[in-house]
């Protein structure tokens, strides 16, 4: 049986989005949930989207809008073929702050795909990012208890309180890495209040799947092989620089770039 340990609310998947505290919140979640370790695209530094995706991340920054925008739901895909940085463009887009007030939350598909625990993980985050100032007394008080049980809910539990949540403001979600149109069918009727949900896959069917409309898919594509270099040197060691440098001049003298 897995075994559970209290997280704080920065350990949960995708981190918080940018002016969201949260520093002494603590959730129980359970091993599967803290099994991020599987084979998956590599996240590096939103430094990597500056060189060469400037003009890719306004794109789909475009495409998601603000909260106040009068477009109903709405689900952008961005797919494209393994490695060649889908999540680190979506992250760049999910942390900007151009994107105004949106809550967020961001979950990456486990494989094999868990449902319960990608659903668990999006109810945390958005327990700590909405901000339920309207309520009542005795309604405050049924929140307040809800998240501290959260961790040990059962399934239904946790997608009735997730749906819930998606109702109560305006919600941007990240589904990161889906790989399949089964894993989407199990969970957007649960996701169906929410405003904006970004999708990742490598597989256009999928991509086409979740967003219906092809104005809100994006391909990305690999950068341009000189963009590719630059990226390249900035990231090789120093002492390996003459390596970099005899490899731009041969790739000059081959016309490759």
């Amino acid at each position: 049986m897995c075994s559970a340990k209290p997280v704080t609310a920065t350990e949960i998947e995708g981190q918080q989005p940018y002016g969201v505290r949260a520093e002494n919140a603590v959730y129980t979640i359970s091993a599967a949930e803290r099994k991020l370790d599987r084979c998956k695209t590599r996240v590096v530094t939103p430094e990597d989207v500056v060189v060469g995706r400037s003009t890719e991340k306004q794109k789909v920054i475009d495409l998601v809008g603000h909260p106040n925008d009068s477009h109903s739901f709405k689900v952008i895909s961005v797919w494209g073929m393994g490695g060649i940085g889908k999540t680190t463009l979506v992250r760049s887009v999910y942390r900007s702050q151009q994107l105004g007030g949106w809550k967020r939350a961001w979950a990456t598909a486990l494989r094999p795909f868990n449902r319960e625990a990608l659903l668990r993980n999006l109810a945390l985050q958005l327990q700590i990012n909405i901000q339920e100032d309207s309520a009542g007394a005795g309604e405050t008080q049924n929140i307040e208890q809800r998240k501290k049980n959260i961790g040990g809910m059962k399934y239904d539990e946790v997608a009735s309180e997730l749906s819930r949540l998606l109702g109560v403001q305006d919600c941007l979600i990240v589904l990161d890495d889906l790989s399949s149109t089964e894993e989407w069918d199990s969970i957007i009727h649960i996701l169906a209040k929410s405003k904006r949900i970004i999708v990742t896959t490598r597989e256009k069917f999928v991509a086409k799947h979740c967003s219906q409309d092809d104005h809100n898919m994006y391909s990305l594509k690999g950068l341009e092989d000189a963009v590719a270099l630059d990226l390249f040197e900035k990231k090789v060691p120093p002492n390996k620089l003459f390596f970099s440098s005899s490899l731009r001049t041969r790739s000059l003298e081959l016309n490759v770039f």
